[in-house]
Formats: C-alpha cells, structure tokens, sequence
C-alpha cells in the first residue's frame, strides 16, 4: 500500500464482509489485528464501515481546507512583499517631491531675492519707463515668499 513518489495514505482498511468471519478471527488470532496494525491496515466490517468512511472523507475535508488555507497564507505573503515594495517607492517618491520643493524654493529665492535677483532688475526697467503689457505676479515681487 506505499507506492514510492505518491502522497500514499497512513492506513489502509481490509474490508471483511462476514461479521461472524471477523469475530472469530478476533477471538481465535487476536495477534492478527496487532500484525495489521504494525503494517497501517486497519480491519473493518459492515458494521463499522461507513462511519470510518465518514472518518476519511472528513479527513480529506480538512486535507483541502488545510490546502486552501496553506494557499491563502502564500498568497498574504505575496501581497505583503509587494505592499513592502509600493511603500519604498512611496517613500522614494515623496523623497523627491521634497527634495524637489526645496530646489524650487530655493530658485525661486534666488529669482527675487537679493540685490541683483531678475525680479529687481526687471523692476528698475519699468520705474526707468520701459512700457510693458504685463504686470509681475506678486509672489515674485514680495520679499517673503510663503
């Protein structure tokens, strides 16, 4: 009953048909059942078959429940290593949007702050009377920017 590179089962039952057959057996050669059991055969009879194979199929319920969760519990793993990647990449992302408000904050300043910053030359042209259509946006001519 072990077939070598199959999922073979623990015990296999040897079905006696004639009641009388079994219990004489049990009480002339007792020592037969221990020899059965020694090899993972288990004797049964009419009287004791269908709710051993109530027993198995129950057994082959939780086998696929088993599976089924086994399964489940990989695949959990699964999305958890890629949420583990999203969230670096986020980080990452978020990182650079950072990063890039600092250097936009930074050239921004550098556009309107200080004595030679473009905003205030441009400034000097149009109080020296250069004529323009357009005024500057006044987050470009304050001295704070927020």
């Amino acid at each position: 009953h072990t077939l070598q590179g199959l999922n073979t089962p623990d015990f296999v039952f040897l079905f006696m048909p004639i009641e009388s057959a079994y219990i004489l057996l049990a009480e002339y050669a007792p020592a037969i059942f221990e020899k059965a059991y020694d090899k993972n055969i288990a004797i049964v009879t009419a009287a004791n078959l269908l709710p051993v194979l109530r027993v198995v199929a129950n057994l082959w319920s939780i086998q696929r429940q088993n599976q089924t969760t086994k399964e489940l519990a990989d695949q959990a793993g699964r999305v958890h290593d890629k949420l583990c990647v999203f969230v670096d990449k986020m980080e990452d992302l978020g990182k650079s949007i950072d990063k890039t408000q600092v250097i936009y904050r930074e050239s921004f300043n550098t556009l309107k702050d200080g004595q030679g910053s473009l905003t205030k030359t441009v400034n000097k042209f149009v109080e020296l009377g250069v004529k323009v259509n357009k005024q500057l946006p006044a987050s470009v001519t304050m001295e704070d920017l927020s």
